[in-house]
């Protein structure tokens, strides 16, 4: 395998996007760094980590997975089909609280229940195989996902693509 950059160069690199981001973002204009699933989200990690850093506060970080969009996994050669992976849904709670986390379809209806459990204080990472309550594969759509904690409550839209 050939070694494109190095550990230091990998290092200065991240560091001259970070001030080079740093310097072009106005005054109050918030941010969010997206890496593409599955090599990207950690540059996007160590990123969003840095940029955290050099402003003075958090900067979400997200995944974007276009694997079902790669036309190279679907063609003759590669014998292989893309797959329906999980969701991941992240999120922090301060204290030990009673928290659930739901999904739900766009009418409304509950299709999953993730938690539903006294979580203590820290950072989480739950996923979702797209799968009902009951198990079953759900169609594509939009969904929403609801975090309760305490007297926390926080929606979120996201979109199922098959």
């Amino acid at each position: 395998m050939k070694v494109l950059l190095n550990a230091k160069q990998i290092d200065s690199a991240l560091n001259k996007l970070t001030n080079r981001i740093v310097a072009d973002i106005p005054q109050g204009v918030k941010i969010a760094v997206i890496g593409i699933r599955s090599r990207g989200e950690i540059v996007a990690q160590r990123l969003a980590g840095r940029l955290s850093k050099k402003i003075g506060s958090e900067i979400p970080c997200g995944t974007l997975d276009i694997t079902l969009y790669r036309d190279d996994l679907n063609s003759p050669k590669s014998g292989s089909q893309p797959k329906v992976r999980t969701t991941e849904i992240r999120f922090d709670i301060p204290e030990s609280v009673h928290a659930e986390l739901r999904v739900f379809n766009i009418l409304g209806q509950e299709v999953a229940k993730l938690v539903d459990e006294v979580q203590p204080a820290g950072a989480y990472r739950i996923l979702w195989n797209s799968k009902s309550g009951s198990g079953t594969d759900v169609a594509s759509g939009i969904y929403i996902y609801q975090l309760k904690a305490g007297k926390f409550v926080s929606s979120k839209k996201m979109m199922l693509i098959r």
